[in-house]
C-alpha cells in the first residue's frame, strides 16, 4: 500500500491505521483506501499526539467518526478485507506532506501528529475538510504537536505516536 520512506520509519500506530484503512475501505465496498478510511483508522484508535490534539480541540473521536460515516458513500466493490486497495493520490500525498513535516521537526519517524499536520496540507481531500469543518487548522495543529512532543519527551523520551 504505501512504500516506506528509505530513513524515516512508520510508528506501529500509524503501520496499524493504515491496516485499518484497508478494513475500513472493504467496510465502505471502495476499491481504495482514501484520506478518509486513514483519518477513521487514527481516530478510532482514540491514541497518539493525533487523537490528543483533536481531544484538545474539543473533536471527539465519535463525532467526528459519525461525521466521516455521513459524508462517504458506499462503493460496489468486493468487501473482502484481503484485497490490498492502493492509496488514492490525495492519501499518498498526505504521507508526503506527513513526511516533510517529520523531516521539518527533525524526527525520524512518521506518527499520528505528522499525519495529522499532513491531512491538513491537503484541505481538498475528505479528511483535509472534515478537520478544518471542526476547527483544526494547520498552524494550531503544529503548535499543539509541538506542546504535546515537547511534553512526551520530557516524561519518556520515546517517539510519542
Amino acid at each position: 500500500m504505501i512504500s516506506e520512506p528509505s530513513d524515516l520509519h512508520l510508528t506501529e500506530r500509524v503501520r496499524k491505521a493504515v491496516e485499518l484503512a484497508n478494513d475500513e475501505a472493504a467496510r465502505h465496498r471502495h476499491e481504495y483506501v482514501g484520506t478518509a478510511h486513514l483519518l477513521m483508522a487514527l481516530v478510532d484508535s482514540g491514541e497518539g499526539v493525533a487523537a490528543a490534539v483533536l481531544k484538545d480541540h474539543g473533536v471527539p473521536p465519535q463525532e467526528l467518526r459519525k461525521r466521516l460515516d455521513v459524508v462517504i458513500q458506499h462503493g460496489r466493490y468486493p468487501d473482502d478485507v484481503n484485497l490490498e486497495r492502493a492509496m488514492t493520490t490525495k492519501c499518498r500525498r498526505t504521507f508526503a506532506y506527513a513526511e516533510q513535516e517529520a523531516r521539518t521537526l527533525g524526527h525520524n519517524y512518521i506518527g499520528s501528529e505528522h499525519l495529522l499536520i499532513g491531512f491538513l496540507n491537503e484541505p481538498a481531500s475528505v479528511a483535509g475538510q472534515i478537520l478544518i469543518e471542526a476547527g483544526i487548522t494547520e498552524e494550531v495543529a503544529r503548535q499543539d504537536v509541538l506542546r504535546l512532543l515537547g511534553s512526551a519527551a520530557k516524561h519518556t523520551g520515546a517517539d510519542p505516536a
